[in-house]
């Protein structure tokens, strides 16, 4: 079955049952409970999306047969509602975007997801709301997707180099930072591959005012302590979406701490931080997501 032809629908207990292997009761007190997120119908009806269903089953190692979901919007009913053309930040409106993102960035349409991605960026041109809510969710659910087999590698990283495409183009309606501006550089340390999370957080500085200069991914300490010396930033950027060896990683990440300049700001993120004690990231500015940078930024800006 070809996923992406799931990505639009909505789905009511009694299929999402059928898809799980279990009672249609059981789902209804899920959806009650928040172990599984539901939409409503203008009746008041549940609509699970087909993201939610599937983080919900990851999440408790349950299986989802696909099989069992019907693929296109006439088979669900005619009670469900559609994606609206005027996009908000609902979160009925949200998970229809986030599925026709996924749907898109899926079969590679790279228009369609400019279009998608542009729209709602045109909303208040807020890069980091943007990733937090729109992007993360659906990049989430694709690393999913990639873990349980049901996409293939190439469909995983098509989907990265279409969103980085549709990025540049984003950085490029930036104005240029101004004279005397802060400088930040940054990257992802050694075995970090993921190069969109970093990028993310070079547009959001960019957006702020920063003079920010993305310096790359799999990066060893040593490079990036003589970048910093080379550069002289304010601040330097870790984005820490993948760390291969724990233990291997807390050692060398203090002792590059160490050989930084006193004066740099170090900034951290990335959803691998919450793998680690709170002491490994000593001495260093911590977000949980981008719009916490993005405010940090800007309340920096003010203050220089």
């Amino acid at each position: 079955m070809d996923f992406s032809s799931l990505m639009l629908n909505d789905y009511t207990p009694k299929q999402a049952a059928k898809a799980l292997n279990v009672s249609e009761s059981s789902v209804k007190r899920w959806c009650d409970q928040g172990e599984i997120d539901v939409t409503r119908t203008c009746g008041g009806h549940r609509r699970i999306p087909y993201q939610a269903l599937h983080s919900f089953a990851t999440k408790t190692k349950r299986t989802v047969d696909s099989n069992d979901l019907p693929t296109t919007e006439s088979e669900n009913g005619a009670d469900q509602q559609t994606a609206s053309d005027n996009l908000s930040t609902s979160s009925n409106t949200l998970y229809h975007l986030q599925q026709r993102l996924l749907q898109s960035l899926l079969r590679g349409d790279e228009g369609s997801a400019r279009e998608l991605i542009m729209k709602y960026f045109s909303r208040n041109e807020n890069i980091a709301e943007l990733a937090d809510l729109v992007l993360a969710p659906c990049f989430r659910t694709i690393g999913e997707l990639w873990q349980s087999g049901e996409i293939r590698v190439y469909e995983e990283r098509q989907a990265v180099t279409i969103t980085l495409h549709i990025l540049h183009e984003l950085r490029r309606m930036i104005p240029s930072p101004k004279e005397g501006s802060l400088k930040a550089i940054g990257g992802t340390l050694e075995g970090d591959t993921y190069v969109l999370a970093t990028s993310l957080v070079e547009s959001v500085l960019k957006q702020a005012g920063v003079s920010a200069h993305n310096i790359g991914s799999s990066l060893p300490n040593r490079t990036i302590v003589e970048a910093v010396r080379h550069h002289r930033p304010d601040y330097l950027w870790l984005s820490i979406s993948e760390v291969v060896d724990g233990p291997q990683f807390e050692c060398s990440f203090q002792a590059m701490l160490k050989e930084l300049p006193s004066h740099v700001g170090v900034l951290v993120g990335g959803r691998s931080l919450q793998t680690f004690d709170d002491a490994v990231f000593e001495g260093t500015i911590r977000f949980h997501n981008l719009q916490q940078l993005a405010a940090f930024a800007n309340s920096q800006q003010l203050l220089g």
